[in-house]
């Protein structure tokens, strides 16, 4: 719920709840498992290279799937926890009863955006499987790399319709970062 006391602010963070939580814990699970390939990937390229005038063949490529893989992996979570950047700059100017309104529109906007963004990517995913596309040094296929993304963008907008659907409700809780005082 919104808190009266507290000054119309950043959007609200949505409460506890066993999906959220169990959603939360797989995502950044795997998150923090990525970015730690990712790094012990980075520290054997340099290592390589440095040391050994033997750079990890394919780093590049490898590099570019696994952050692909950590940002869209890490999309829902940052998501649901509305932990986006976000210019506050005019919201003390705003009315408190139109701070509700704009959580849902923006909500429902970047489901839309999402749900789009999943769309495209599934029907591209879709057709460079069909081409057989894959990269061009290892030979990972890409289709797989966009069905991925795709299922992490789908699974945003389902987020985004339930961050709509609470502040709708009013089960939100307004998360501020400013105060009047």
């Amino acid at each position: 719920m919104a808190d009266k006391d507290q000054p119309a602010g950043a959007p609200a963070a949505v409460d506890d709840d066993w999906i959220g939580r169990a959603l939360d814990g797989a995502l950044v699970t795997l998150s923090a498992t990525v970015l730690f390939v990712l790094m012990m990937l980075t520290v054997v390229d340099v290592l390589g290279r440095y040391f050994f005038n033997w750079p990890l063949p394919g780093g590049f490529e490898l590099t570019e799937i696994i952050m692909a893989g950590l940002v869209f992996s890490a999309l829902p979570v940052v998501s649901r926890r509305e932990d986006h950047i976000v210019i506050d700059l005019l919201d003390f100017l705003m009315p408190r009863w139109i701070v509700t309104p704009r959580q849902v529109v923006v909500n429902l906007l970047c489901a839309v955006m999402t749900a789009l963004w999943s769309w495209r990517t599934w029907t591209l995913g879709d057709r460079l499987w069909g081409y057989g596309d894959v990269t061009e040094y290892l030979h990972i296929p890409i289709g797989p790399i966009c069905f991925f993304i795709a299922i992490m963008s789908g699974l945003t907008t389902l987020v985004f319709l339930y961050l709509a659907w609470l502040h709708a409700t009013g089960r939100a809780r307004i998360k501020t970062t400013m105060s009047l005082s």
